[in-house]
């Protein structure tokens, strides 16, 4: 159902829009801070703006950050329009950490990821009369998407796609193990092939006994992440789920292509870790 103001409101989102006729909290400060120049007691604005605002036409909506109206009065100046609900219509998200409703909505529509620091750093260029560069500085200021993230590859026997997971993690934001091994530092297992592999019951043993909370997922979580630009939840990933299609066609990343998923591969059943004594596998 379309809202009065043209935006569409998305689905399994709880946000509310405003009620028609009303400002919200946001807006009205919009208002308020527009009034209040920069450039105390000046009226060329009045007439018309000719400042340089390199947000213009830009929507971004903010999630899990703190102080959003210092942040939204200094995206205004430079153009922005910022809103409290996410809609169709936002352009970009600024969030600190992964996850939540806002986060996955903007994940699953490819919206541009971005931290507080995206903001904060073009107004710092910005207001001493410098230019931003608006491509570069989204570029360079994307939420990481493997930030604090230790993967390690199983089943994967394509060296070539090996080399290029590694690569691609740590570009984004986190690191590479070959080998899963006590003390615990593996944060996810990135699984393919059709049986359970040493790497996947050490994974599991270790997490029976508390010694890690490994996520044991199939190799689409990584692509799908990757493309999207954002992290996926693991949980519709994991390797005791029937293994899922990839979201979408994958970019070319690097010349060996990630893997489509084979519709004869089921589900991996994770056996006991007790069948497990070593604590070291390659």
């Amino acid at each position: 159902m379309k809202r009065s103001n043209k935006s569409a409101k998305v689905p399994n989102a709880k946000l509310r829009p405003p009620q028609q006729g009303a400002l919200s909290r946001t807006e009205s400060e919009v208002s308020t801070w527009w009034a209040q120049d920069s450039q105390v007691a000046s009226d060329d604005t009045a007439i018309m703006d000719t400042c340089p605002r390199p947000f213009r036409g830009i929507i971004i909506c903010a999630t899990g950050v703190v102080d959003k109206p210092t942040l939204f009065k200094q995206a205004i100046e430079l153009g922005a329009t910022p809103v409290s609900a996410f809609t169709d219509q936002v352009t970009h998200i600024i969030a600190l950490d992964h996850g939540g409703a806002k986060y996955i909505c903007a994940l699953e529509r490819k919206v541009p990821i971005l931290r507080p620091s995206w903001i904060t750093e073009s107004y710092d260029v910005w207001l001493r009369g410098d230019d931003v560069d608006l491509d570069k500085s989204v570029t360079s200021h994307r939420l990481p998407i493997f930030s604090d993230i230790v993967l390690c590859p199983s089943g994967i026997t394509d060296i070539r796609r090996r080399t290029q997971i590694n690569k691609m993690v740590i570009t984004h934001g986190g690191a590479y193990l070959k080998n899963l091994e006590r003390p615990v530092k593996v944060t996810h297992l990135l699984c393919s092939g059709d049986e359970e592999t040493d790497k996947m019951r050490y994974a599991q043993k270790f997490n029976d006994r508390g010694e890690a909370q490994i996520h044991i997922v199939w190799e689409e979580w990584f692509w799908d992440s990757l493309d999207f630009g954002g992290r996926f939840d693991e949980a519709k990933y994991r390797v005791d789920h029937p293994r899922p299609e990839r979201k979408s066609k994958p970019e070319e990343v690097a010349a060996s292509p990630a893997p489509q998923s084979d519709p004869r591969i089921r589900y991996i059943q994770l056996l006991p870790s007790s069948r497990t004594t070593a604590t070291t596998c390659a």
